[in-house]
């Protein structure tokens, strides 16, 4: 399979299309891009999805990027389903 790059960031990524639901019940994001990321530790959602899909933290974690910065982030049970865009 191909994953198309956005070459608009630097250096460009791969990018799928996914959609993120909650665990308990029907809710369902829309269909958003996924970056593909085979370093990362964790996964990441965008955080304006928590609330429209009743998500409720599991956990929390400390993180810390590339630069140095550190954080807390809140934990969450999810599905997320992953697909090629050209079949989106």
């Amino acid at each position: 399979m191909k994953i198309p790059y956005d070459a608009s960031l630097v250096p460009p990524a791969p990018f799928l299309s996914a959609h993120v639901s909650n665990l308990t019940d029907s809710a369902e994001s829309p269909l958003i891009p996924a970056k593909v990321d085979t370093g990362a530790d964790v996964t990441a959602i965008p955080a304006n999805l928590v609330n429209p899909l009743n998500l409720a933290p599991a956990s929390e974690i400390q993180v810390e990027g590339y630069n140095g910065h550190r954080a807390t982030l809140s934990c969450y049970d999810i599905a997320l389903r992953v697909t090629h865009p050209s079949s989106s």
